[in-house]
């Protein structure tokens, strides 16, 4: 999805010169963006449209990092958590909680599955599971693997889902309560806490799981100012990784 499908009112504001087709990243800092703003309108005012090359290169590179698009005559706002969904193939308003701050909302898009893409590797569990999947979802995030197994059709019989954030914890309940799942969702936070004994309890509970899906377990570091959300670094976090290959390897110890 181009970003002026995403934001279809802005395609008859955009700059010729202005030559983006998609975001590259999502920028969750909201701190400092509303003066980048102003000051990047009057460089563009003040040269009616048409700022000098080197001023365009500026211009374009603080738009690609902090996800600025055109919603008026020479003005600058950054893209919003509900165009963010629909970019990633998420339900309208899938994160918005009484609550959560716009940053929080961000935070919870920037690093999760695609929807869409998510669903066509999955695409042939359907067939293979016609009457549903038990699914054992790890680092769960804000439920991108239940949703597009949801959105392939497949009924989700159960998911136990293990994800350590309360406020993504609480984005997955609504959206299995709104989206009249018939299944059970079991939440767990701490996968720490999912000892051996734990496994065998939810395998002799639900039979075993169909399919296990992990969402890599990440780390960022941030330096405290506006650009640290680019520049901070997204690293896989080993322990937690290794925490899944144990609860894997128990879950294939008890099967057999």
């Amino acid at each position: 999805m181009t970003i002026q499908e995403a934001v279809p009112n802005s395609r008859k504001l955009w700059p010729s010169w202005d030559t983006r087709q998609h975001f590259s990243c999502i920028n969750s800092e909201t701190t400092g963006i509303s003066h980048l703003c102003d000051r990047l309108e009057r460089t563009v005012s003040d040269s009616h449209g048409f700022p000098a090359v080197d001023r365009q290169r500026d211009i374009l590179y603080q738009c690609q990092i902090f996800n600025l698009v055109w919603v008026g005559r020479y003005k600058l706002e950054p893209v919003v958590p509900e165009q963010i969904e629909r970019i990633l193939g998420y339900p309208e308003n899938h994160t918005r909680l009484a609550g959560f701050s716009l940053m929080e909302r961000l935070l919870s898009l920037k690093h999760c599955f695609q929807i869409d893409t998510l669903a066509y590797c999955l695409s042939s569990l359907k067939s293979l599971y016609p009457g549903g999947l038990t699914v054992l979802s790890i680092y769960s995030g804000i439920g991108g693997a239940e949703i597009a197994l949801h959105r392939l059709g497949i009924r989700l019989k159960a998911v136990v889902s293990i994800e350590a954030s309360e406020k993504n914890r609480r984005i997955l309940k609504q959206w299995w309560s709104s989206s009249g799942q018939t299944g059970e969702l079991v939440q767990m936070e701490d996968i720490h806490k999912l000892a051996s004994n734990k496994v065998e309890v939810l395998i002799d509970k639900f039979g075993g799981f169909d399919f296990i899906i992990c969402q890599n377990p990440c780390t960022y570091s941030s330096k405290g100012h506006l650009a640290a959300d680019i520049d901070s670094q997204a690293s896989l976090d080993f322990m937690l990784f290794h925490e899944f290959l144990r609860v894997l390897q128990w879950t294939e110890l008890v099967v057999l």
